[in-house]
Parts: structure tokens; C-alpha cells; sequence
């Protein structure tokens, strides 16, 4: 039987290889070191839905003050629902706490791990 050999490896002609940071990996220290892109991509359309509730509810607010006593309750109910889905943007864009509160009525709290 004949030896079948293997091709020999050659340098390539710009030297030996560098290896490239990962994709999503960051150099640096702090807390944005850390972060992933999917994290960072996360923060930032949390950020932009707050903006845009934000905007939403002015543009309410001026149409309930305008109207006045005569706003109808779907006016009010929009002002209701956006308000409380900023407030949760907000909570979501809010660092991570370690106590989290208890539900209301309840006099312990709990801990996250």
C-alpha cells in the first residue's frame, strides 16, 4: 500500500493570525463591559418605547385638558393603560434591585436570588 501524504501547511503571507474579539464580547472594564448586545439591544428598545409613550401621553393629556369634563372614558382608559405601560417600561429599564417588593397587603419581603 502506498502512504498517502497530507498537504503541508504554508505561513500566510500576512504572518501568523491574529484572533478578532468575539462578536458581542467588548474590551474596556465597567459595567458596559459586561453587558451583552442582545442586552444592550434590549435597553435601548425599552428606551425607545418609554420615548415614544412618553409622547403618547402628552399628546393625550392635551386632548383630555382640552376636552375637559366632556372627555370620553375611552380617553381616560387610554390615559390609564399607556401611563401604566410607561411605569412598566420604566421598572424594566430600572437597574436590577436585589429586594424585590411584596404584594401589597403582604408584610414580608422577599429576596431575589
Amino acid at each position: 500500500m502506498s502512504r498517502v501524504e497530507s498537504p503541508k501547511k504554508t505561513p500566510s503571507p500576512g504572518g501568523p493570525r491574529t484572533t478578532r474579539p468575539r462578536p458581542g464580547s467588548r474590551s474596556g472594564s465597567g459595567p458596559q463591559s459586561a453587558r451583552t448586545i442582545g442586552a444592550d439591544l434590549e435597553r435601548r428598545r425599552l428606551e425607545h418605547r418609554a420615548r415614544r409613550l412618553e409622547r403618547v401621553l402628552d399628546v393625550l393629556r392635551r386632548r383630555a385638558d382640552a376636552l375637559g369634563a366632556d372627555a370620553p372614558p375611552g380617553l381616560k382608559a387610554a390615559l390609564s393603560d399607556f401611563s401604566a405601560d410607561l411605569r412598566q417600561a420604566r421598572i424594566d429599564l430600572a437597574p436590577p434591585s436585589r429586594v424585590v417588593p411584596a404584594p401589597e397587603g403582604s408584610a414580608t419581603v422577599a429576596h431575589a436570588h
